[in-house]
């Protein structure tokens, strides 16, 4: 353990047990011996509901695997802008408020981004109040996550927004990315040095997958798992799945089944279309619990990615993208940008454009007379090479201790 970092303060809207990677990283902080502190929402994502056993003023406080977890009051998301808006900023406030009360005990802040950027203000305020170090991952790159709901550069709303992402980003001592394509655009629009950013892969929420590894001998799976919002395009998924079931496409007498895993936004829209397009080989799981999402993964001749075709969704590179390399398992994606880069570079699947359904059903069609266990193979030791849990985590240990002497 080195002397100089000990005690470190989280900062996270969202954590376990809802769906988001922070929890992965600060646990394995926890198990290297840090003593780990996390100041967090009360959980809601993605329903916008209050999780059983969390309302009415419980579990505020509580200890999860050598992590101590702390919720401030959030008003929960529902549904619409305006509490969308009540969701975001009752968290800002309510997190910068209780960090006004912390001993000047810890020696770096971890602020862990995601949206909105404005999550950052209370590991800013107590960096600044106690003069220590503040590291910020960057999960979502602001102003540019707006972009993907449907709000434009030119409206008064993006230029705002662009105001306080610049000085959120810049008041950080260290930053690290999701996506390696997020330091060019911060460099570039927020004048932010080369120096001061460099790039951590998400670590995978559960990392034991290869033990469920089996081929179903009645059907071929092809698995999505993960967040259903606007970001993942599922209708591009849907309509592919259309195309491959009108064709009566199977697998060396197989049925070529669509397993859809997870929740989100515009999960009851993708319901709602799989009902319009009559698919009697998709399957939507919703929600499942990390544990369960492995077994059906386990099950899957190739996973799925679909994202949209905006400039910034190209530049990430989604968590769900290391679990399926870790177990092994093809990909099948339409998507741009990083998606796109890894898969050609690794050669573990088949990329084809963004939002084009056609080009997504002939890759799953091509990807039946491929060289499957070629892909599979290469899929695991990209995982080993450049995503394994404990070469992230080391480096993560690496940054903050750097931070930390500096």
């Amino acid at each position: 353990m080195d002397k100089h970092l000990h005690n470190i303060l989280v900062i996270s809207q969202h954590y376990w047990p809802e769906p988001f990677p922070a929890h992965a990283f600060c646990e394995a902080l926890a198990e290297r011996g840090f003593h780990v502190h996390v100041i967090t929402d009360v959980p809601n994502y993605p329903h916008g509901r209050i999780y059983e056993g969390y309302r009415h003023g419980r579990r505020r406080n509580e200890k999860r695997n050598g992590v101590m977890i702390t919720r401030v009051f959030t008003v929960p998301r529902r549904s619409g802008v305006l509490f969308r808006a009540l969701n975001y900023y009752s968290f800002v406030l309510s997190s910068c408020f209780r960090i006004l009360f912390l001993q000047d005990q810890y020696d770096l802040i971890l602020i862990i981004q995601s949206s909105p950027v404005m999550m950052a203000y209370a590991g800013l305020l107590y960096g600044r109040l106690h003069r220590k170090k503040v590291m910020l991952y960057c999960l979502d790159l602001w102003p540019a996550s707006l972009k993907a709901g449907g709000i434009s550069e030119e409206s008064l709303l993006y230029r705002m927004y662009s105001r306080v992402s610049r000085r959120i980003y810049r008041a950080a001592d260290r930053i690290l990315t999701a996506s390696s394509g997020f330091m060019e655009v911060m460099h570039k629009e927020f004048g932010i040095d080369q120096d001061k950013m460099n790039f951590l892969p998400q670590i995978p929420v559960c990392e034991e997958t290869g033990e469920y590894s089996y081929e179903d001998p009645e059907t071929m799976n092809a698995v999505f798992i993960g967040n259903i919002g606007q970001a993942q395009c599922m209708d591009v998924l849907l309509h592919a799945a259309a195309i491959i079931e009108r064709m009566g496409i199977s697998d060396h007498g197989r049925p070529i089944w669509f397993r859809i895993v997870g929740d989100g936004t515009c999960f009851p829209a993708v319901r709602k279309l799989k009902e319009s397009l009559g698919l009697k080989h998709v399957v939507l799981y919703g929600r499942k619990d990390p544990s369960e999402a492995v077994i059906l993964l386990g099950r899957a001749d190739c996973a799925l990615i679909t994202l949209t075709g905006e400039a910034q969704i190209a530049m990430t590179l989604p968590a769900k993208m290391q679990m399926y390399l870790n177990a092994g398992k093809p990909v099948i994606a339409s998507a741009d940008g990083e998606i796109s880069r890894l898969i050609g570079a690794e050669h573990c699947g088949i990329c084809v454009p963004a939002e084009e359904p056609r080009a997504l059903a002939y890759a799953l069609i091509r990807f039946l007379t491929s060289d499957r266990r070629a892909y599979s193979q290469n899929a695991r030791q990209a995982y080993q090479r450049l995503f394994s849990r404990d070469a992230v985590i080391r480096q993560l240990v690496q940054e903050m201790k750097e931070l930390c002497r500096s």
